[in-house]
C-alpha cells in the first residue's frame, strides 16, 4: 500500500528552480498579472508541462512572524464614507485588511467584522484606539488576536 500523500515544508533554496518559476506564474495569474497560462509561463521563464506539473503541488507559504492577526467587530453609523474611513485608517498605521463583512444597516447601523494582519510595531491597543476615535464609530469589541 502506498504512503498517504502529505504535506511537508521545505526550504525554496534546496528546490530545483523550476518549482518556484511555477510559483510566480502561478502570482501572475492571481493577481490578474498574466491573463493565461501561456502568458504566465513565458514571463516565468517554464514549459507548459513543468507548470501543469508542478501547479497542484507547489504553494507559497506565508510566514506571519512579523505580524499577527486580529478581528474586530465595529458597529458602524450608517453615513457614507465611514467604513472606507476606517479601511483607509488601517491601512496608513501599515495594517493590512484581511477580510470585512458588513452587514446591510438597520436602526441606521451596521454590524461589521474586520480581520487585520498588524505589523509588530503598531500595538493592538493604538489600533482599537484610533478606529474608536473614528467618526462614526458607535462600538468596538476586539473578537480575536493572534
Amino acid at each position: 500500500m502506498a504512503p498517504k500523500s502529505s504535506l511537508i515544508l521545505v526550504e525554496e533554496s534546496v528546490l530545483p528552480k523550476t518549482a518556484a518559476k511555477v510559483l510566480y506564474a502561478k502570482q501572475l495569474l492571481a493577481r490578474g498579472e498574466a491573463k493565461t497560462v501561456s502568458q504566465a509561463i513565458n514571463m516565468a521563464g517554464i514549459s507548459r508541462g513543468a507548470f501543469y506539473k508542478y501547479k497542484d503541488s507547489v504553494f507559497a507559504y506565508r510566514d506571519d512572524s512579523d505580524g499577527r492577526l486580529i478581528t474586530l467587530s465595529v458597529v458602524l453609523a450608517d453615513l457614507p464614507g465611514v467604513l472606507s474611513g476606517i479601511l483607509s485608517m488601517v491601512s496608513e498605521l501599515g495594517g493590512n485588511v484581511v477580510t470585512v463583512n458588513q452587514n446591510i444597516p438597520v436602526d441606521s447601523v451596521a454590524h461589521m467584522s474586520l480581520s487585520v494582519r498588524l505589523p509588530r510595531e503598531l500595538s493592538t491597543v493604538s489600533l482599537l484606539e484610533q478606529v474608536e476615535k473614528s467618526e462614526g464609530v458607535v462600538s468596538l469589541k476586539l473578537i480575536s488576536e493572534e
